[in-house]
């Protein structure tokens, strides 16, 4: 959990913005498009703070600046 503001800007530069950049660098290189990107996320999208089991239908709840990043 971010302590300040500029920490929880970072969380959105490097999740959110840099994964945009990425996705917009392969668009403009359509014959080299990777056969799949893997993304990396975080409980903290669910609103846990633990790795239980959560099923890939459930519902968004993040309720931190780096869940909401993700």
């Amino acid at each position: 959990v971010p302590r300040t503001e500029a920490e929880a800007q970072v969380f959105y530069q490097v999740n959110r913005e840099g994964t945009r950049h990425l996705l917009d660098a392969l668009a403009q290189h359509p014959a080299k498009l990777p056969e799949a990107i893997i993304l990396i996320s975080t409980v903290a999208v669910f609103g846990q703070d633990k790795g239980e089991h959560i099923a890939e239908i459930s519902e968004l709840e993040a309720k931190d600046p780096y869940g909401l990043s993700k």
